[in-house]
C-alpha cells in the first residue's frame, strides 16, 4: 500500500521559542522510505494554518495515514502559523474532531515535552498518538524519526517501532524518551514497492535551501513586513537592502520559503552577478495548499530567453522572481527591469523581489534589511559575513547599530578580540576612510595598548601600518586567523607584526593605490599569512590548558553556564588542529595526538558530540601513522569506530576499525587499554545487534578491567554486560551483574556511578514486573542525582519514575516526586521549560483536589510567562486559577481570573470561544 504522510512544520515569525531546525529531520522521513523503496508520498502543509489544515483533511478522503508535527505547543494545544507567519493556536479536541473525521490512523508530535498534547488528542479519540516525555534535541529528534518511519517500512507494528526508537534514545543517553497512547498493534503493511526512491524537497535549492534552516535570528519585524508586501495585492515589487554581508539572500530566501504557497506558477532564483540579458533561473514547482513530494522534484535549469518570456511566464501563473545581487546589473538590464516591472499585471499575483545594497528603483516597495552589519561571530551559524573574504559562516549576534552608535561604542570598548570583530564590521560597512577616523579617535586604553605594540601614538602611523591593523581586524572576524593572538595574548607581537608587514602586505600590489576589501581572496590569505609554527603550537598549547582548567571547575559539563565557553574552545581546537596538520612537523602532529587524548573522554562521556570526535580521532589517526606510532594508533581506531557507529548507522567497517586497533595494542600487553578497546569493539557490535558477538567482546573487556585494576572500567564493563543480558531478556543474569557493579561503585563512593547502577536495577525490576521495587530504585538514584548535580541523568530517571508510577497509578507519590522536581528547578533562570514544570504540577495538584496548591503554583507560572513577554502562557494560568476558584465554588474571584484570561488572549486565538463560553458559565453562578 502507499503511505501518505501528512508534515506540519511551523515556525512562526514571532515564536518565542527557538527557532526550528528542520531540515535533518524531513530528510530523515524521506531517507526512511526511500533506502527501502517504500511506495510512500511526504505530503507538507503549506502555509500551516488551522484553515488550510482543516480544509485538506477534509478534502483527503481518509488518505492521511499519518500525520507529523514539527513546532511547539501546550497540554491543550499546538502552534500553528497564519498566513503572515504569525502564530496561531489550534485547540487539541479541535484538532481531534477533525482528524477523526479525516480517519488519521496515527499522529506524531514533535514538540517540546509533548506527552501533554499526546494525551489529550488521545483521550479526544484519536486511535494512537506518539509523544516525548521530554524536549527532545535536534539530533535526536532526528534519531527519533530515522528509526521510527524506518520500522515503520521495514513492516514493525508502531508499538515494535517505539521500542526500537527508545532503546536508540537510551543508548544515546536521551532525556527525552517516546510515548505511546492508543492502539499499539496499529501497523503498516508493505505490499508495494517503488522503483524511484523519495526525494525530499530539502536538497539542492538554491541559494542555501529555500527550505530555511531555523538560523537566521533578529529579523521578526522585517520578515512580518516583508509577509505583508508579498500578501499585498496592489505589491508589484519589492526591493530588499542592505550592506553587504548583512543576510540579505538568506532573509530573502526565509520570506520566499514562508511565503511559497502563493506562487503555484513556481519561484525563479537569479543572481544579479551571473545575469545577461537572456535570464537564466531554476524554476521550483509548487502547487498551492498541501505540496507533495512527486509535484516538487526539481526540474534541470530552464534557460529564460530575454524578458518578454519572463514576463509572459510572471502574467500567466503566479511566480516570484527573486534578483539576488540585483545592483550589480548593467544599466541597460536595469533599465530592463523598469520595463518589467511597469507590465507585470497585478491580476495574476506575481511579484519581484530585488535584493541589493542601494536601491535603484524610487517607485517601488522597498525597507532595509540592516542599517549596519556588525557583530561577534558564531562559526556554526548560517549566515555569510563580509562575503567576499568570508572563511567561516557566522551568524549576527549584537544589535544592528547605527553608525553613530557604532563609533560611540568603539570608543568604550577594550582592546580586544570584540573590538577587533567591531572593527571589521565598520570597515565593512562605512570604507577605509571613516574606519580610519574611528580608529585614530578610539578611547585611552584602546590608543596605550596599541602604543605598546608599535612604540609610538596611533597618531603617528603611516597608512600602510593602518591598513595592517585594519586587515588583521578584518581576517580576524572572518578567517580567525592568528592577528589578534599576536595582538592580545603572545609577548613577541612587535616582531610578528613587523614580519607581516614586511613580507605581505605593504608590498602587496591593491594597498599601493586603493584600498579594495573584494581583493582579499581566501587563497591569498592561506598562501600568505600562515602562522608560524612556534605560535600555533603556543597558542594550541594555551587553548589546551584553558579547557582542561575549565572541565575541572564543574561535575557536569553538559548542562553549566560553563558550556557556551567549552565549545569554543573545542571550535578553536579544531581550527588549531587543522592549521598544526598543515605544518606537518613531528612536534606538531604529536600535539595534534595530545588534543584528540585531552577531549576524548569529554567528547564521548559528557556531551557525546559523536561529529567532533570523528574530527579529532581522524587527525590523530592520520598524525599516529605518519609518526608510526602504534600504541597510540591502536586507542585512536577503537575510539573512531564508536563515534562513527554514533554518528552514521552505515559503518560496517566500524568493527574492522576496532579489530585492528586492538591488534596494535595487544604486543603492548597494556590491560587498561585493551578493556578500553574491547569496551569499544562490544559497543560497535551492540549498536550493530550483533548481541552475541558484543557479549563475547564486553567479557574480554571485563578480563582486562580485573587485570588493570581499574575500578572504573569494571563498573563500566559489568554495566554493559547486564544490559546485553537484559536485550536477551535474562534479567537474573542482568540484574546480577549491576548488583556486582553497584557494589563497586559503593566501594569507591562514586555516587554518579551508583545512581547510574540504580537505574539500571530499576530497569530490571520494571521489565520483570516488580513494579514497588523498581520505583524505590529509580527514586534512590534521583537522589542522588540531584545530589550530584548530574541534570542529564536527572532527566533519565524523572522519566523512569514517571513511566513507573503511571504503571502503579499513585497520583499522590507523583505530586511527592515533583516536590523533588521542583526543588531541582528551583534554582533555575526564567524559561519556557520552567514555567511548562510549574503549569504541569499545578494541573497535578488540581485534578488532586489540592486547589491552595495548584493556585500557588499556577501563580508563579504566571508571574514567568509575563516575564518572558509569553501572552498566551499567562492566559492558560489565569484559565488554571479560574478553574480552581470554580471549583471551590469562589465564583467571583473566578469571573475576575476568566476576563483576565480572555485579555490576555488575542483575538485570533482558536481557544478563545472556549473561554468566552466558561466566563459565561462562570457568570451564571455569580
Amino acid at each position: 500500500m502507499s503511505l501518505n504522510i501528512l508534515i506540519i512544520i511551523s515556525n512562526p515569525i514571532d515564536d518565542s521559542d527557538d527557532p526550528l531546525s528542520f531540515a535533518d529531520e524531513w530528510q530523515a522521513i524521506a531517507r526512511a522510505f526511500a533506502m527501502r523503496n517504500m511506495q510512500a508520498t511526504l505530503i507538507r502543509l503549506s502555509p500551516p494554518t488551522s484553515k488550510n489544515l482543516f480544509y485538506s483533511l477534509q478534502h483527503t478522503n481518509g488518505s492521511i495515514d499519518v500525520m507529523h508535527f514539527i513546532g511547539h505547543g501546550d497540554y491543550d494545544g499546538l502552534v500553528l502559523e497564519d498566513e503572515l507567519g504569525n502564530e496561531e493556536y489550534i485547540d487539541a479536541i479541535a484538532l481531534a474532531d477533525v482528524l477523526k473525521q479525516a480517519e488519521v490512523e496515527l499522529v506524531v508530535l514533535n514538540v517540546c515535552e509533548s506527552q501533554g498534547p499526546a494525551e489529550a488528542l488521545f483521550d479526544a479519540g484519536m486511535r494512537t498518538v506518539l509523544g516525548t516525555t521530554e524536549s527532545i534535541e535536534d539530533l535526536n529528534a532526528v534519531l527519533f524519526a530515522d528509526e521510527f518511519y524506518s520500522s515503520l517500512a521495514s513492516g514493525l507494528s508502531v508499538a515494535q517501532a517505539i521500542e526500537r526508537v527508545n532503546a536508540r534514545l537510551e543508548d544515546n543517553d536521551s532525556a527525552a524518551m517516546i510515548s505511546l497512547f492508543g492502539d499499539s498493534s496499529l501497523s503498516i503493511a508493505v505490499d508495494e514497492q517503488s522503483n524511484s526512491p523519495v526525494i525530499t524537497r530539502i536538497e539542492h535549492l538554491p541559494p542555501n535551501n529555500l527550505v530555511y534552516s531555523g538560523t537566521f535570528w533578529g529579523r521578526t519585524n522585517d520578515l512580518k513586513t516583508g509577509m505583508g508586501l508579498l500578501a499585498d495585492t496592489s505589491c508589484r515589487a519589492i526591493q530588499i537592502v542592505g550592506i553587504g554581508g548583512a543576510g540579505k539572500t538568506a532573509f530573502s530566501a526565509q520570506l520566499a520559503e514562508r511565503s511559497a504557497w502563493r506562487f503555484p506558477g513556481g519561484i525563479v532564483w537569479v543572481r544579479g552577478h551571473d545575469l545577461a540579458l537572456d535570464l537564466e533561473g531554476l524554476l521550483i514547482p509548487v502547487v498551492q495548499g498541501i505540496l507533495t513530494l512527486e509535484n516538487s522534484q526539481q526540474e534541470a535549469p530552464k534557460t529564460i530567453s530575454g524578458l518578454e518570456e519572463v514576463i509572459a511566464s510572471l502574467n500567466s501563473r503566479p511566480c516570484l522572481l527573486i534578483i539576488d545581487d540585483a545592483d550589480r546589473l548593467s544599466i541597460q538590464i536595469q533599465d530592463e527591469l523598469k520595463l518589467l516591472v511597469d507590465r507585470l499585471s497585478t491580476l495574476t499575483g506575481s511579484k519581484l523581489m530585488l535584493v541589493l545594497e542601494k536601491p535603484i528603483f524610487d517607485s517601488l516597495s522597498s525597507f532595509v534589511v540592516a542599517p549596519l552589519a556588525l557583530g561577534g561571530l558564531d562559526v556554526n551559524a548560517g549566515l555569510r559575513f563580509l562575503e567576499r573574504i568570508a572563511y567561516q559562516q557566522g551568524i549576527i549576534e549584537l544589535t544592528l547599530l547605527s553608525r553613530d552608535e557604532t563609533e560611540t561604542l568603539l570608543r568604550r570598548v577594550d582592546f580586544n578580540p570584540k573590538m577587533i570583530q567591531l572593527l571589521a564590521g565598520y570597515t565593512k560597512a562605512c570604507g577605509l576612510e571613516e574606519a580610519r577616523k574611528a580608529l585614530e579617535g578610539l578611547s585611552g586604553s584602546i590608543a596605550h595598548r596599541i602604543e605598546e605594540l608599535l612604540g609610538r601614538t596611533v597618531a603617528t602611523l603611516n597608512d600602510d601600518e593602518k591598513r595592517i591593523l585594519q586587515v588583521a581586524a578584518l581576517f580576524e572576524g572572518s578567517f580567525n586567523l592568528s592577528s589578534v593572538r599576536w595582538i592580545s595574548q603572545l609577548d613577541d607581537v612587535v616582531e610578528q607584526m613587523s614580519a607581516l608587514a614586511g613580507r605581505t602586505l605593504v608590498q602587496y600590489t591593491p594597498f599601493a593605490g586603493e584600498y579594495s576589501i573584494q581583493n582579499l581572496t581566501r587563497d591569498f590569505v592561506r598562501a600568505r599569512l600562515l602562522p608560524s609554527p612556534v605560535l600555533e603550537l603556543r597558542f594550541t598549547e594555551h587553548i589546551l590548558i584553558r579547557f582542561k582548567d575549565l572541565v575541572a571547575t564543574f561535575a557536569i559539563p553538559p548542562h553549566s553556564t560553563h558550556t557556551s565557553e567549552i565549545s569554543k574552545l573545542i571550535l578553536e581546537l579544531k581550527s588549531s588542529v587543522r592549521r598544526l596538520e598543515k605544518i606537518g612537523e613531528n612536534a606538531a602532529l604529536e600535539l595534534v595526538v595530545r588534543v584528540s587524548e585531552t577531549v576524548r573522554d569529554y567528547l564521548h562521556f559528557e556531551i557525546q558530540d559523536w561529529t567532533s570526535v570523528v574530527y579529532f580521532e581522524q587527525a590523530a589517526r592520520r598524525a599516529c601513522e605518519y609518526l608510526g606510532d602504534s600504541a597510540r594508533l591502536g586507542q585512536v581506531l577503537t575510539s573512531l569506530a564508536a563515534a562513527l557507529v554514533k554518528s552514521d548507522d552505515v559503518r560496517e567497517d566500524a568493527v574492522d576499525l576496532c579489530n585492528q586497533g586492538i591488534g596494535l595494542l595487544e604486543p603492548f600487553g597494556n590491560a587498561e587499554q585493551l578493556a578500553v578497546a574491547y569496551g569499544g569493539l562490544g559497543f560497535v557490535l551492540r549498536h550493530q545487534s550483533k548481541l552475541a558477538e558484543a557479549q563475547r567482546a564486553y567479557e574480554r573487556a571485563l578480563k582486562f578491567a580485573v587485570a588493570s585494576d581499574s575500578t572504573q572500567l569494571q563498573i563500566r564493563h559489568l554495566g554493559n554486560l547486564g544490559t546485553i543480558f537484559r536485550y536477551f531478556k535474562d534479567f537474573n543474569e542482568a540484574r546480577a551483574l549491576y548488583e556486582k557493579a553497584l557494589d563497586l561503585a559503593r566501594k569507591v563512593n562514586d555516587l554518579r556511578l551508583i545512581a547510574l547502577q540504580l537505574d539500571l536495577l530499576g530497569l530490571v525490576a520494571r521489565a520483570q514486573g516488580r513494579l514497588s521495587e523498581a520505583y524505590e530504585l529509580h527514586a534512590e538514584a534521583f537522589r542522588l542525582k540531584v545530589t550530584t548535580g548530574d541534570r542529564t541523568g536527572l532527566w533519565i530517571t524523572r522519566n523512569n519514575l514517571s513511566q513507573v508510577l503511571k504503571s502503579l497509578d499513585r497520583a499522590e507519590e507523583a505530586s511527592e516526586f515533583y516536590e523533588d522536581v521542583m526543588q531541582e528547578i528551583e534554582q533555575e533562570p526564567t524559561s519556557m521549560r520552567k514555567w511548562h514544570t510549574l503549569l504541569q504540577i499545578a494541573r497535578l495538584n488540581r485534578q488532586l483536589e489540592d486547589f491552595a496548591k495548584a493556585r500557588k503554583l499556577y501563580s508563579q507560572a504566571r508571574a514567568i510567562a509575563q516575564e518572558l513577554s509569553f501572552r498566551r502562557g499567562v492566559s492558560i494560568c489565569e484559565r488554571g486559577l479560574a478553574l480552581c476558584y470554580s471549583a471551590e465554588a469562589n465564583y467571583l474571584e473566578a469571573h475576575t481570573h476568566i476576563n483576565e484570561a480572555i485579555s490576555w488572549s488575542d483575538s485570533s486565538d482558536e481557544f478563545l470561544p472556549t473561554l468566552l463560553t466558561e466566563a459565561t458559565t462562570i457568570q451564571s453562578n455569580l
